[in-house]
Parts: structure tokens; sequence; C-alpha cells
């Protein structure tokens, strides 16, 4: 926003390649020079709860975040993301000259929220903090414009903002409505965004005491009985159809099939499922794997119809393919595929969520396929499956279950 604060930048934010691998969530702070004041309180009030970060620089308006986004997201797999943009789309500063209208912020805006679901991460959503009801100082000295922005424009941002989260289901942390009764306290000056260091620390409390609660509910929810479905000695549990060879070997379910093999090979599980989160690991060496979920139970060369996450040596990984239905339904994005990292022969990590009629499957932490009140079966077995007709090797393990 102004130059003293990129300088407070440098020195708040560390590139994400300082990020450390840890066992507490990790929290990224995204937005202007407001969020820059605050986020040393925040990681010092959540220190031992998350490992908090913010992007380096100033998240500016929307238009810099569309071009920024990548860079600032990393490739850390983010358990939380607390971001704003509001307050560069209102003034201009230097992007003073384009378009930056509500309507303009607000389909910005719902780009980047979409990128930001991608990730996976649990999203708040920090409504902007109050316009100064002077006329704008930087718009003044640097710009030489009289800027000052009424309640009534105000309020048009910030509604534009909030349809966006309400049609995304973003949780909502109320900054705007918690500043604006103590303006006078907590603000630099009637001209000025900015606020005192006080101000500053109390935008700290109420920022890390909600991403605290956030992530003590994600917590909460998480903690619910998880089944093993998978030993890591016998395939008890399970039962095999016609076709390819299921073994347990080093820990893992280890399936194989010849290319002569003209049947799918399915291994099943013995009950079915229907609302649930399942996790696993997954290491594809040869051929075209799958994991079944609802599945039902068929005559046929493939033996089961139903929905499964394609699992296999190519980047269609994390795709959703429905088998005696609409063949595929899903494929990963390219974003999805850039930020996973998924490579053949190496371990990959599965989480698959089904509750009613929405589905969501994440590789590596990414969310790849997400459908919402889909048609598909809602109850059946899960499976994994060897590809008829092609030379097959592939592994599982890791297999819990947690049903909702």
């Amino acid at each position: 926003m102004k130059t003293l604060f990129l300088l407070t930048a440098l020195f708040a934010c560390l590139p994400l390649a300082c990020l450390k691998g840890g066992d507490l969530p990790k929290v990224l702070i995204m937005g202007d020079s407001i969020s820059i004041g605050y986020t040393s309180h925040v990681i010092e009030n959540l220190k031992g709860v998350a490992e908090v970060k913010r992007h380096k620089g100033n998240a500016g308006p929307t238009i810099r975040g569309v071009a920024k986004i990548e860079e600032w997201l990393g490739d850390v797999n983010w358990d939380l993301i607390h971001f704003n943009w509001g307050l560069w789309d209102m003034y201009g500063w230097e992007y003073h000259k384009e378009d930056r209208s509500p309507e303009a912020y607000g389909k910005r805006l719902e780009s980047l929220v979409g990128r930001l679901k991608e990730t996976g991460a649990k999203l708040i959503w920090a409504t902007t903090t109050p316009a100064c009801p002077a006329n704008e100082t930087t718009m003044e000295r640097r710009f030489k414009q009289d800027v000052r922005i009424s309640p009534e424009l105000e309020r048009q941002y910030l509604d534009v903002a909030l349809r966006v989260m309400k049609k995304n289901g973003v949780q909502v942390n109320d900054l705007h409505a918690f500043i604006k009764p103590h303006w006078a306290k907590y603000a630099i000056a009637e001209n000025n965004v900015h606020f005192k260091p006080e101000g500053k620390k109390a935008l700290g409390k109420k920022v890390s005491d909600c991403i605290a609660d956030a992530l003590k509910a994600d917590s909460s929810a998480n903690q619910g009985s998880w089944e093993v479905l998978f030993d890591g000695k016998s395939l008890d549990g399970w039962m095999s159809r016609p076709g390819g060879k299921w073994e347990v070997k080093d820990g893992a379910i280890l399936g194989t099939s010849p290319k002569s093999e003209r049947r799918h090979g399915i291994l099943l599980s013995n009950r079915e499922f229907s609302d649930f989160v399942i996790q696993a690991k997954f290491r594809v060496h040869k051929g075209d794997s799958g994991f079944y979920f609802r599945a039902a139970k068929v005559k046929s060369a493939v033996s089961v119809n139903g929905f499964q996450v394609e699992i296999d040596t190519s980047q269609e990984t994390g795709g959703l393919y429905e088998t005696g239905g609409r063949a595929w339904v899903n494929k990963p994005s390219k974003e999805a595929i850039a930020q996973r990292k998924y490579e053949k022969g190496k371990w990959a990590d599965l989480e698959l969520r089904a509750v009613g009629r929405d589905v969501t499957v994440k590789i590596n932490g990414v969310v790849c396929s997400e459908l919402k009140n889909d048609k598909g079966r809602t109850k059946g077995y899960f499976g994994l499956q060897l590809h008829g007709r092609q030379e097959m090797k592939v592994e599982y393990k890791d297999i819990r279950i947690q049903e909702l």
C-alpha cells in the first residue's frame, strides 16, 4: 500500500521456501498491509497451535491476486487459509486507472475463491476493514486525487464479497464489524486506513481466535472413531473377485496381473458403506488401477458397477469414472495436477469424502474432483481394481475409514 509498509513486509513475511515440516496445522494469511500489521500477533498467539505464515509482499487488489496467487500458495499443503482483498479495490492507489468496480471485484474474487478451494484448505474470508472517513492521504498526496469512499459504496464492496463467500460456503471473519465501533480508538488518522499498534494487536487477537476455533472445530469433527480396513498383515475383511492376484507383501496390499488376463481383478470390502471419509496410500508401478466406492456387484468382466477414483500412472489419477454408467464424470484440473505433485511409482495419499450426494477426492491433500448433488449410487462396496488386458502392479496400504 505504501513504501513504509512494504519495508515492514520484508521483515514480517518470510519466503515460503523457509517453511519447515511439522505436525502442527499449516496456516496461510493472505491480504494487504492490514494483514501485515496483525500477522506477527497471530503468529505469537498461535504458537504451539498452528504454524502460521504470510505470503511475501502486499496482496493489493484482486487484480494483483489473480496474477500472484500461485506464487503465494507455493507448494505447501495448507490446512487453513485466512484471506482478504478489498481496500485496494476500493481506493486503487497505483491501480486507480484499472477497472476496480464492485462488479469487476466480484468476478475476480469468484475466480480467486475457486482457486483457493482447489487447495483443499479450510477457507476463512476476512471482511475488509473500514474505509477512512476523510479523503485518503496517499491518493491525495501521491496521485493528486480526492478519494473518499462513501458508506454506500463501501457497503457495495462488502456485499459483493459476502455473496461470493456465501455461494462458495466460505466461513467469514467479520473484521469490519469488529473494528468499526473502535475506529476512533485504533485508527492512525481520519485520512488513513491503517491502525495504531493497539489496533493491530486487537485485530491479531480477533484473527487468531477465529483461526484457533476453526482448527478446533475441524479437529473435533475428525476425532470420531477411525476403523482400520487393512491390518497390514492379511486380507481379512476383503474378498477377491475373479481376475488378477491380490496378496499382502511388506505391509501393503499388492495387486498384480498379466497382460493376457482379460478380466478386471477386483478386491472388494466384505461390507457396504454409505457416508464416510476414507484415507489410504497407494503406489502404481504399472497399469491402470482404481479405488471403487459405493460399488455394486455385477456379473461382468469388471465384476462391479459404480464410481471409482482413477488410480493409475497418468495424471488422470484423482478423477472420477462411473463403471456401467456415465464413464468419465470428472478429471483433475491443470491447476490441481500442478500442485499435487503426483508421480508414478511413488507413494501418494488418497482422501475420499462421500456424504449424501456430495463427493470430494483429494490426492496429496489437493482437491482433484468434487461433485455436488450427484446422481450416482449412495451405498455400496469399496474395491481395488486391476484393469484387464494390461500388465498390472499396484500397492495400497494404511486404509482407514470414518463413517459419518
